[in-house]
């Protein structure tokens, strides 16, 4: 049984067309409301992120673990929004190399997301995704990322 400061593991989901979004029980799918993950009609068990499926097709597969407790870490200098990104050399700067899923930040690049462009980013539309973002507890701060033209950056 999940308490108030921790999140049941499906709470969340990965992958799908909800960019991590809770799982939203029950939910209506070919007729019938489900109140659990169903493993129907693809190979992953998953869930609706909307009260309605049918309608919206809006889902991700469930996760058998609790993000809070199982992420992974992006700790690259260059992601400091106040860094002279001309002094790390030939480092690639994207995000094209990060497979889809749940991280947190750590380092000098901060641990939080910036809610702003840079000037170090090209603020093309088709080049910024903001993610979404899950509070763990002790302030921890986890985002939902998928690989893009452009790059996450933090701040302090």
């Amino acid at each position: 049984m999940c308490q108030s400061f921790c999140f049941c593991s499906d709470d969340f989901t990965a992958f799908g067309n909800s960019v991590g979004a809770p799982c939203v029980f029950p939910f209506f799918y070919n007729g019938t409301f489900y109140d659990d993950c169903i493993s129907l009609d693809r190979p992953k068990p998953w869930c609706s992120t909307t009260d309605n499926y049918t309608r919206d097709e809006q889902w991700g597969e469930c996760l058998d673990y609790d993000v809070c407790q199982k992420h992974m870490v992006l700790s690259d200098l260059w992601r400091n929004i106040g860094c002279d990104h001309y002094s790390f050399g030939k480092v690639e700067e994207n995000d094209l190399y990060l497979q889809e899923g749940w991280y947190r930040f750590t380092g000098i690049g901060g641990d939080r997301l910036t809610d702003a462009c840079s000037t170090y980013q090209d603020c093309s539309p088709e080049n910024i995704f903001w993610p979404s973002i899950l509070e763990c507890d002790a302030g921890l701060t986890l985002y939902y990322l998928i690989p893009f033209r452009g790059m996450y950056m933090t701040c302090k």
